[in-house]
């Protein structure tokens, strides 16, 4: 079903406001629902685009006319959304993670190898009459394979660099990834676009942070701003402490065809509140916005929020928690915030199970003048 205002639509997109789909001025809100029956099909996921300025609702799945596959049960079609203009034309154009998809491969059903699409946005909206492309990995980057259980499109994140390049990550947290001959299952990585450039990027690229093991899930989330990005890999070891969890910091800056690693963060880094602990989960969540100090004119370091959903607080297993990092330019770092149900103002007592930080969100109210963050926190 699509529901779209009566209104006439303008001629062209105007740019200039983030996720704005129909190119109005406007920002839309998308709203993701992946467990949704769509044609019968049991969790084969939709989502919906409210337009701002009470312009309507469109409801986008497998379904929609020009998409290039069938909802089925168990897809997850928008487990996993981001917006940027991917053609420059002024519109927001919509990027949903279907990690679930099975693929066919020369003939064989590939199960949950994954894939994404991305719907363009137009002044007449998005969804039914859009431009849709569908990518498996191997699609969107020929280097690479598909693979059964990858989950290509399980986190997205996409934006413009400061130079203005559009850019687009995709994460690929169940990838096998093979060192020396040797292969680790769910090591992970991730899928970098840029202009021309595509990158597929794991722990196994010089200089970033980490060290390729099994079930790491590197890209199981992703962060970014116009200049940094972050990719969490929360089954990462740290010592013998398995799935503790880490977090890679880069720039968007291309060397050698590669964005730039600047710093690699976990519980065992210095400052970092608590301590590396089996199943913490840290990076199971991530959020990123621009931070401008008083010395600079601009927004030249970022805020990132880190969830750590299985940290225990005192005895209270799985309680949770939130740390919040700014990041300079030169990958020198500092905690400015650690939360969990004991710290002051924050609600409740920690419960087990609780798994604060399952979700974090974080954002700079106004750009324009030195920083203040603002951070909700997640529970299950």
């Amino acid at each position: 079903m699509t529901l779209v205002s009566p209104q006439a639509a303008a001629a062209t997109c105007t740019a200039g406001t983030a996720s704005d789909f129909n190119g109005d001025g406007v920002g839309d809100t998308a709203i993701v629902d992946p467990d949704a029956t769509v044609n019968g099909a049991k969790r084969a996921g939709l989502v919906r685009v409210v337009y701002g300025g009470g312009k309507g609702v469109s409801e986008i799945s497998q379904a929609t006319t020009g998409m290039p596959a069938a909802p089925e049960a168990g897809d997850g079609f928008g487990v996993s959304i981001a917006a940027y203009d991917a053609d420059s034309d002024g519109c927001s154009d919509l990027v949903v993670g279907t990690p679930y998809e099975d693929v066919v491969k020369g003939g064989v059903n590939v199960v949950n190898a994954g894939a994404i699409y991305i719907v363009h946005g137009a002044p007449t909206g998005i969804g039914v009459g859009s431009t849709i492309e569908g990518y498996t990995q191997a699609g969107l980057d020929s280097t690479t394979s598909v693979e059964a259980s990858d989950w290509f499109g399980f986190a997205v994140k996409a934006g413009a660099t400061a130079s203005g390049s559009p850019y687009l990550i995709v994460g690929v947290p169940g990838e096998n990834v093979t060192v020396d001959g040797k292969t680790y299952g769910d090591a992970g990585c991730i899928e970098y676009v840029q202009g021309g450039t595509k990158k597929p990027l794991s722990e196994n690229d010089p200089g970033v942070p980490g060290v390729v093991e099994a079930n790491d899930r590197f890209g199981y989330s992703l962060a970014g701003t116009n200049r940094y990005f972050a990719v969490g890999s929360p089954g990462e070891a740290v010592g013998d402490a398995e799935f503790a969890g880490g977090v890679a910091v880069f720039n968007h800056t291309l060397s050698s065809g590669m964005p730039t690693p600047i710093l690699g963060l976990d519980q065992d880094s210095t400052g970092i509140a608590g301590a590396p602990e089996a199943g913490d989960g840290f990076g199971t969540s991530i959020s990123m916005t621009g931070y401008r100090p008083s010395d600079q004119t601009y927004n030249s370091d970022v805020l990132l929020a880190i969830g750590m959903p299985g940290e225990d607080v005192g005895t209270v297993a799985d309680a949770g928690g939130v740390s919040v990092v700014r990041v300079q330019p030169s990958g020198a770092f500092t905690q400015v915030a650690a939360m969990d149900a004991t710290t002051p103002d924050v609600e409740g007592d920690p419960v087990a199970g609780d798994a604060m930080g399952q979700r974090v969100a974080i954002s700079n109210t106004d750009t324009t003048v030195v920083t203040s963050g603002h951070c909700p926190l997640g529970r299950r």
